[in-house]
């Protein structure tokens, strides 16, 4: 499993967790929040960002340097403070600089992040071919990570290493479900308003039936009630996203990380630990667990070390079986 999370976002909880599910084989992002920050017009410290990196190893595998958007000068200064400092961060090509600046930035680091994914469908026309140039000029001694690309319609095929994605929570933020279509092996999303039993897909009824999820917990359960609650919504779209994360790394020796923040690293391992090779889970199980789950989380049990590790151990199952 791969998790991407925000510092803009990081806590003592968050941090812990990263660290625990770090340890039984996650591999962990940290992102310097500088686009959340921008888009939220609040300012992210550098030097609070490196503090927190210093603090913080081993909850950690690659971290990105904090670049300032709309400003390529302000970016490589932000990068070069962060190498003079000792720190080895992703250099990250924004879409304001010129692919270029990835000479420099492989020289101390062959991991970098091009930026522009983050648009949806629209940039498959430009995107992958901006990320395939910055190879060429690298000589392709880089290994690209793409930012926010995974867009409907995008099948893995580019020459970028790893991707991350914020797609995986549109159930709660857009109304969207998303399924595992195992005929194809492929991630399907639909607008949950829209569809009717006439309508379904027959993946989607497939994995709804096997998850025991009934016509009356879909009209009771398709948005969350509260913290404690799990939406069908939600938990099936997990599910669908956590099998892309498998499929990517088997057919295409793609990693996707998926983005973070606090609360949705709960929902995922909750769901992680109940949720099967076709898409199925576990629906009253997660339902049941869920606010016991929550409530050891927040005290760093022993008891949550041991769902972490419960989590993941099934993660893993589920992707040797894949």
């Amino acid at each position: 499993m791969n998790i991407l999370m925000s510092y803009a976002y990081a806590d003592e909880k968050s941090t812990w967790i990263l660290k625990t599910m770090r340890e039984n084989g996650c591999k962990i992002l940290i992102d310097s929040g500088a686009f959340t920050a921008f888009n939220a017009h609040i300012n992210v410290s550098l030097d609070g960002y490196c503090a927190w990196l210093k603090k913080s190893i081993g909850c950690y595998d690659e971290y990105i340097a904090l670049d300032v958007i709309g400003s390529e000068d302000e970016t490589q200064k932000s990068y070069r403070r962060m190498i003079s400092s000792g720190f080895s961060p992703m250099g990250v090509v924004t879409i304001d600089d010129s692919p270029s600046v990835a000479k420099m930035y492989v020289e101390d680091n062959p991991r970098i992040c091009v930026a522009g994914g983050a648009f949806g469908s629209s940039c498959l026309s430009w995107f992958p071919a901006r990320m395939e140039l910055i190879s060429r000029i690298t000589d392709h001694e880089c290994s690209i990570h793409g930012l926010g690309f995974t867009p409907n319609g995008y099948d893995g095929k580019t020459c970028a290493k790893t991707v991350d994605s914020s797609s995986w929570k549109s159930g709660r933020r857009f109304g969207n479900i998303a399924y595992w279509d195992s005929s194809t092996s492929t991630l399907a999303t639909k607008p949950w308003k829209k569809i009717t039993a006439e309508t379904m897909p027959d993946s989607l009824a497939k994995s709804l039936m096997m998850s025991n999820i009934d016509s009356v917990k879909l009209n009771e359960n398709t948005r969350r009630i509260s913290r404690m609650k799990c939406s069908v919504i939600d938990t099936v779209s997990i599910a669908a996203w956590l099998l892309r994360m498998i499929s990517a790394r088997r057919l295409h020796g793609q990693d996707v990380y998926l983005a973070c923040i606090p609360d949705d690293l709960e929902d995922l391992l909750v769901i992680a630990t109940n949720f099967n090779s076709d898409g199925s889970v576990n629906f009253e199980k997660i339902d049941a667990e869920r606010g016991h789950v929550l409530r050891e989380l927040k005290k760093q049990s022993v008891v949550a070390k041991r769902y972490i590790q419960k989590a993941l151990d099934n993660y893993w199952a589920v992707s040797n079986e894949y």
